[in-house]
């Protein structure tokens, strides 16, 4: 009866484990965004630094995380008046944790850049993985690779790093 009484409550604890893990990742955020900016147009290909900042919201049930996030971003990008200057990012994430502070995550959305020195704008798509670490309840650091693809044959990568605040 006593191994049994055991492995009982071993199991219970086991199961309501998940339950009682915190929601470290769900909420409000606001994080600033500097990174590398590789853009190619056409035959033509230049390099920089993006910066700017993104708002977004999260939802943790047990180990999965969802939301959805908007960015504005600029550039330094631009060879003789001519590149991606700002770029506007919709879209959502979904990742999954890895110990309690620690979260790895694929986003995908909807992106318009702006492409000075012709004064067009272009629509794509963007994608992108990463892996965010809160360094403390109301803060985060986030390091991630993405990559867009734009109408008229204009691409994007990017590799960025981010510090935010959660509210």
């Amino acid at each position: 009866m006593k191994k049994f009484t055991i492995a009982a409550t071993v199991m219970a604890l086991a199961i309501s484990t998940p339950a009682m893990a915190e929601d470290n990742f769900s909420g409000a955020k606001a994080n600033a965004v500097v990174g590398y900016d590789a853009v190619r147009i056409g035959g033509t290909s230049f390099d920089g630094v993006a910066f700017g900042a993104a708002l977004g919201y999260d939802l943790q049930s047990d180990g999965l995380v969802y939301g959805a996030e908007v960015e504005l971003t600029d550039s330094s990008t631009k060879v003789f008046g001519f590149g991606v200057s700002r770029d506007i990012y919709a879209g959502a994430r979904l990742g999954h944790t890895i110990g309690e502070d620690a979260l790895l995550y694929a986003k995908v959305g909807y992106t318009n850049a702006r492409i000075s020195g012709i004064g067009i704008k272009v629509d794509g798509v963007r994608a992108g993985a990463g892996v965010e670490y809160n360094v403390s309840e109301s803060m985060f650091v986030r390091g991630e690779y993405r990559y867009s693809n734009y109408e008229l044959g204009a691409t994007r990568h990017q590799g960025v790093v981010s510090l935010g605040v959660k509210f």
